[in-house]
């Protein structure tokens, strides 16, 4: 069975087919991510998770799996045709592969073409636009959010101070100056300050 790699955002078509070759370096049964560093941090060259119900823990069965291929993997032999594309997607190498420098040859290809630079920079550009939009969204939200928590807690922090201040000076039979401090905000601060409430 020939599967087929899907690379239309990079433009490739049809008749650039990786599937044969990625089958034989043991790729291409079901989901592949192929990462320049290691997502889990074991040192597995490639790590192959199966599909299984959540439910029941019962494998799909269908011979598929997600694969992650790691290129400064170390652990596992999964033979040179293998070893020489990991060697490739970590530092450019082009050896001992036809399978390599088919990709090698494709990814020239590819830097080389100006509209296939031009789709990458234009869509490169609408992604840091999307993100910045999203950021300074965010950010306008949070500074909304803060302030109006910040508002909500200044609300009830006076209003908790000004509540023990009426307790303590109609405690001291002093009700006349709350009434005063009521109309003045300069007294109502003094009495803060004298009931040790500022």
């Amino acid at each position: 069975m020939r599967e087929e790699l899907d690379f239309s955002t990079m433009g490739i078509t049809d008749d650039f087919m990786f599937g044969t070759v990625f089958q034989d370096l043991g790729l291409c049964r079901g989901l592949e991510f192929i990462c320049a560093h290691d997502p889990f941090g074991r040192g597995w060259k490639r790590y192959d998770y199966l599909r299984l119900c959540e439910q029941d823990g019962e494998p799909l069965g269908d011979g598929t799996s997600i694969v992650f291929v790691n290129a400064e993997g170390t652990r596992g032999d999964f033979g040179d045709g293998f070893d020489a594309f990991m060697s490739y997607l970590r530092d450019d190498n082009v050896i001992g592969s036809d399978f390599v420098r088919s990709v090698d040859d494709a990814v020239c290809g590819f830097r080389d073409d100006p509209g296939w630079r031009r789709f990458r920079m234009l869509w490169s550009e609408k992604y840091r636009n999307e993100f910045a939009d999203a950021f300074d969204e965010g950010k306008a939200k949070g500074k909304a959010e803060g302030k109006a928590e910040g508002i909500a807690e200044g609300r009830a922090e006076g209003f908790s101070r000004a509540a023990t201040l009426m307790s303590r000076l109609m405690a001291d039979g002093r009700e006349r100056e709350l009434e005063e401090a009521t109309r003045d905000p300069g007294r109502m601060e003094r009495l803060l300050e004298e009931y040790g409430l500022s």
